[in-house]
This record gives structure tokens, sequence and C-alpha cells, in this order.
């Protein structure tokens, strides 16, 4: 009786144990698939991430090359505009220096025509007195015509009175009337008279 019993109880208990051992073997294998389920689903999301990665770090590359080109160029236009501005300071002080110039020299002529017009005010003044004198010459010497006789040539000069040149002729063709009759070449001097000249406004 007794080993039937014992036989019962072994396999009894060796199907508890296998029945435990595959629970757990199977438990085991899911457990398993779940976390390769999990590192392929890890590795595929990775896989995108570094794809996408690797597509920004291409596109940062490819900018960073343009801001490398961009950045040469806008170095050589400043070291360009550099050049234009250290010419343009050049010509502003050439400029100024051409500004101070034509400053002086305008100063110069404003004094220059500051003495000229002090100068001619006092031509102006002495010009004045030189014609108010000699309208007063000339009005004294027409007061004298009225008294002296107009026949004589120091009259006549004086008063300033043309001669006549009618009598002048007259005079000249009696001259060689009588040089004919005594067979004598006429020899008939011009007379020079002078006629005093008006007096010159200074």
């Amino acid at each position: 009786m007794k080993f039937p019993v014992i036989c019962i109880c072994v396999i009894v208990t060796g199907s508890l144990c296998l029945a435990t051992f595959t629970h757990v073997r199977r438990r085991e294998e899911i457990r398993l698939a779940r976390e390769a389920n999990f590192e392929d689903i890890k590795n595929t999301v990775t896989k995108d991430v570094l794809g996408e990665t690797m597509q920004q770090l291409s596109n940062t590359h490819d900018k960073l090359e343009k801001m490398k080109t961009g950045l040469v160029e806008l170095k050589g236009i400043f070291e360009s505009q550099n050049t234009e501005a250290g010419k343009m300071n050049l010509d502003v002080d050439e400029c100024q220096g051409e500004e101070k110039h034509v400053a002086d020299a305008l100063a110069d002529l404003e004094a220059q025509k500051s003495n000229g017009n002090s100068e001619f005010e006092k031509q102006k003044e002495d010009w004045n007195k030189d014609l108010a004198s000699l309208k007063q010459e000339a009005s004294q010497r027409s007061k004298v015509c009225d008294y002296i006789l107009m026949t004589s040539e120091e009259g006549k000069k004086l008063c300033g009175i043309k001669p006549d040149v009618a009598a002048v002729a007259a005079v000249a063709a009696v001259a060689a009337e009588a040089a004919k009759l005594e067979n004598v070449e006429p020899q008939v001097e011009e007379t020079k008279v002078k006629i005093p000249e008006a007096p010159k406004e200074r």
C-alpha cells in the first residue's frame, strides 16, 4: 500500500514541479519577449532620432559653411569700407584745410575791402574838396572875364575863348598875296593857340 502512495506522491510532486518550472519559464520567455520588443522599439526610435540628428547636423554644417562664407565676404566689405573711410577722412581733413585757407583768404579780402573803402572815402573827400576849390576858382575866373578886354590874347586864354578860325585863314591869305607880289615864297607859320584844358576831377 505504501509503494503506490509513494509513487503517486512522487508523480504529483514531479508534476507540480514541472508545472511550476514550465510556468516560470513561460513568464521568463514573455518577459524576455517584452524586453526584446522594447529594445527593438528603442532601437527603431534611436535610429529615427539619430537620422534626424544627423540631418540636422548636416543642415547645421551647411549653414555654418554659408555663415563662414558670408563672414569672409563681410570681412572683405568691412576692410573695403575701412579703406574708403580712411580716404574719406583724408578728404575731410583736406577739405577742412582748404576751408580754413579760404576763410583766411576771405578774411584778408574783407580787411582789404574795409581798407579800400576807408581809402576810397578819404580820396572821395579829397576829390570833393578839390572839386569845390575848382568850382570856386572857375566862378572867380568868370567874374574876372566880365572886366577884362576880350580882344587880347591873354584875356582869351584866361577866359577860355577859342580863336576865330576864319580870321586866322584870312590873315594867312593876305600874307600869301603879299608874298606873291614881292616874288618871295610865302612862309606862313601855323598859329598855335593853346586852349586851356578844363579842370579834371580827381
